[in-house]
């Protein structure tokens, strides 16, 4: 994007840059996941963030911008987990949920089929579900397309 190779990025985390515009285009839950086996499945009350520490945390990567705010949360709370696997992406992280390897945070908008074939469960958490923001990135000093331009319209509507 810096070198002007792109027209637009949309991305989950940036590095702040003044050549840089920047736009939220979308806000997005971040969702408990685990297993129709896993014990949490049918609770009827919230979990607590706090309650992670004697889980198996499955992670995509501890650099994602989910991660980022799952680790922010649980710093604020004071959480520290005990055991995680970590896996290259959010595929493999619904896998191992779904093959009750452990339990998960994950971006709902990842969670299409899995959730409809009853594949994983989703669990409240307690005090809200954490949500992170999705960015629109594009160079201040380049000019948009004609269909740049008009994907940004939809985007935004």
């Amino acid at each position: 994007m810096l070198n002007n190779n792109l027209e637009l990025g949309l991305v989950g985390h940036y590095h702040p840059d003044p050549r840089l515009l920047v736009r939220t285009f979308m806000t997005e839950p971040v969702v408990l996941l685990v297993s129709p086996l896993h014990p949490w499945a049918k609770r009827k009350s919230a979990v607590r963030l706090s309650e992670l520490a004697q889980q198996t945390v499955v992670l995509a990567s501890r650099g994602s911008g989910t991660w980022r705010i799952v680790e922010a949360l649980l710093a604020q709370q004071g959480v520290q987990l005990g055991r995680t696997i970590e896996l290259g992406t959010s595929e493999g992280v619904k896998r191992a949920v779904a093959a009750n390897m452990g339990v998960a945070l994950l971006s709902r908008h990842v969670l299409g089929h899995e959730l409809a074939e009853d594949a994983i469960k989703t669990v409240p958490i307690a005090g809200g579900e954490p949500s992170r923001d999705l960015y629109l990135i594009q160079h201040k000093d380049r000019y948009l397309s004609r269909a740049a331009r008009a994907f940004v319209e939809l985007l935004f509507e």
